[in-house]
């Protein structure tokens, strides 16, 4: 299968990276620890199956530099999401960071019983 990683030199998309790379499959990557803006660099070729896995996940950081972390978390998002449309990918897999719960303890259950309560969560 042809995928993309983005983020794949952070720590969580670096290990998928090589673990994609160890099946046996066509793995791209981007990231912005190379300098690269993924709102610039999409390749022009499909992919099967793209791993959204790059974020500047700090919040200090967010709260210095709203306009650069809006344009990498949600811009970035929004064009990894058309860019698979528009190229007939399969699947997205996003994945987020502990910095959504900011200096809170976070949830206190993630999954609740039954179908509806699941999708409350993840919507």
């Amino acid at each position: 299968m042809k995928i993309l990683v983005t983020g794949n030199r952070g720590y969580i998309g670096n290990k998928l990276y090589n673990q994609l790379i160890n099946d046996g499959h066509k793995v791209d990557g981007i990231d912005l620890k190379d300098g690269l803006d993924i709102l610039e660099c999409l390749p022009s070729r499909p992919y099967d199956f793209i791993f959204h896995m790059a974020a500047l996940p700090r919040v200090e950081y967010s709260v210095n530099n709203p306009y650069y972390t809006l344009k990498q978390n949600v811009l970035s998002t929004s064009k990894i999401l058309e860019f698979a449309f528009k190229n007939g990918c399969k699947r997205v897999i996003f994945s987020s960071s502990s910095s959504i719960y900011g200096n809170g303890k976070g949830p206190s259950r993630i999954l609740s019983k039954g179908r509806r309560g699941r999708e409350q969560c993840f919507c």
